[in-house]
């Protein structure tokens, strides 16, 4: 594949479709190849939870997605949702809707509404993180049936819709127009994609990166493979393919990989969690913050198996840190318990619905 637009001028660059790139111009003889560089952090990766495989990413452990072929649910189970659910592109067979008090959210295009006056599912989910969406605060499961590229986007979005709100809209003009021409192409047709309004030759370059990105989908499809993917799998290497088309690899320079452990609510909207990682409790301080927002009230960092340094993250939050009751914490969903001793003086951990009253956890896990 290529363009005969102009390279990125950053020698570091991970992309050369990179959103800043976009406005340079085309006169330039030197080509372009859209093909990743392998300079990214693997931020996505596929592991078992609770018995299910599902995919996650190292900067949103709060994240999970889970694909399943052909998986839908009725418009009243997508309502009765447990809080923290979203659905994508088909799953819930229901119009689409913004349930912010139970935070459960339908983001579709197919039922209950006029598809050709409706936004595609990856459209929906920028036109939310562009409103403000912050998903921080709480665990969230994202569902989808079948990883095309409309669905991939908008869990692409979702995943870092963090690193979007912080930048500027000057260097998101790629990015709105790769979520604009796909989601012209997922509703209305290929033979519509002008409707995209973008300049022509903006309209081809970005065109050629859709069809990079689709390149495998369809050779499956053609060879009638599509439904024996693992569909995890493949929307892990897309979604590190997008990551590798939007971003420059200076952009990943603080990047810290932190595992979740476990997560606790405490009374007063504050959370405790326990993550595991190389990288020192001072230093990945800013980096949790960013993950977490103004709820983490303390992090239980795992220094090796029974070790553990805790750090206040909020000065304002009632207690010390003066050693108190071992408190069993859930160490991984469907592990065992490990005892933590957490200070005895801090706001109580808020009602948990385990049966043994162990902290961190959720069902079915016990």
């Amino acid at each position: 594949m290529e363009d005969t637009s102009k390279e990125s001028s950053d020698p570091n660059s991970g992309n050369r479709f990179s959103m800043s790139d976009v406005s340079t111009g085309a006169g330039s003889s030197k080509r372009a190849d859209p093909s990743p560089s392998t300079e990214l952090p693997q931020r996505y990766v596929v592991k078992d939870i609770g018995g299910k495989k599902m995919l996650t990413c190292l900067e949103a452990p709060n994240l999970t997605v889970l694909i399943q072929a052909g998986f839908t649910v009725s418009a009243a189970t997508a309502r009765k949702a447990p809080p923290g659910t979203i659905y994508l592109d088909g799953v819930a067979l229901s119009e689409p809707f913004l349930d912010h008090e139970r935070k459960i959210y339908n983001l579709d295009h197919h039922e209950g509404c006029v598809r050709t006056f409706t936004l595609a599912t990856c459209e929906q989910a920028l036109v939310m993180i562009l409103k403000g969406l912050d998903l921080r605060e709480r665990e969230w499961q994202i569902y989808a049936n079948e990883p095309d590229l409309d669905t991939i986007l908008a869990i692409w979005l979702i995943i870092n819709h963090q690193r979007i709100s912080r930048k500027e809209p000057m260097h998101l003009r790629f990015l709105y127009a790769l979520v604009r021409l796909e989601g012209v192409i997922d509703a209305l047709g290929l033979e519509l994609k002008e409707f995209s309004a973008l300049p022509p030759e903006h309209l081809r370059r970005t065109q050629r990166v859709i069809d990079f990105l689709r390149k495998d989908e369809i050779q499956l499809k053609k060879d009638g493979l599509w439904e024996e993917v693992d569909f995890l799998e493949y929307s892990a290497t897309i979604l590190h393919k997008i990551d590798r088309i939007i971003y420059k690899s200076s952009e990943f320079t603080d990047f810290k990989g932190v595992k979740e452990l476990a997560r606790v609510d405490l009374a007063g909207d504050r959370l405790v969690v326990v993550v595991d990682s190389d990288t020192g409790i001072y230093e990945l301080e800013p980096h949790l913050n960013n993950l977490y927002g103004t709820r983490l009230g303390l992090v239980v960092l795992q220094r090796s198996p029974g070790t553990y340094t805790l750090r206040r993250m909020d000065l304002f939050m009632p207690g010390d840190l003066e050693p108190g009751e071992a408190r069993p914490i859930l160490v991984g969903r469907r592990g065992q318990p490990a005892q933590i001793s957490l200070p005895g003086k801090l706001p109580k951990p808020a009602a948990t619905h385990c049966k043994n009253r162990v902290y961190g956890c959720r069902p079915p896990d016990c």
